[in-house]
């Protein structure tokens, strides 16, 4: 199993019980790949946690998350 994968089902599997637990997946996974997965993951949750006519936040948070850290993933590569 490789580490992407690890980190996406870590995230999945840890949503409801540990949410810094997902969080820290996250983090580290949007910092080491380009991990689209984080934004389908967050969108979910998402889904999923609001109520409807709220504004999703968590995908919000994992777009900047994601696209905020592709400059220091490629200087790090």
């Amino acid at each position: 199993m490789s580490l992407r994968l690890g980190l996406a089902l870590g995230t999945l599997v840890f949503i409801l019980w540990a949410p810094f637990v997902s969080l820290a997946c996250a983090v580290f996974s949007a910092f080491r790949f380009r991990s689209f997965e984080i934004i389908v993951i967050a969108f979910v949750v998402d889904m999923l946690l609001l109520p409807p006519g709220h504004v999703p936040l968590l995908t919000l948070c994992a777009m900047v998350l994601v696209w905020g850290c592709e400059p220091l993933r490629e200087e790090f590569a």
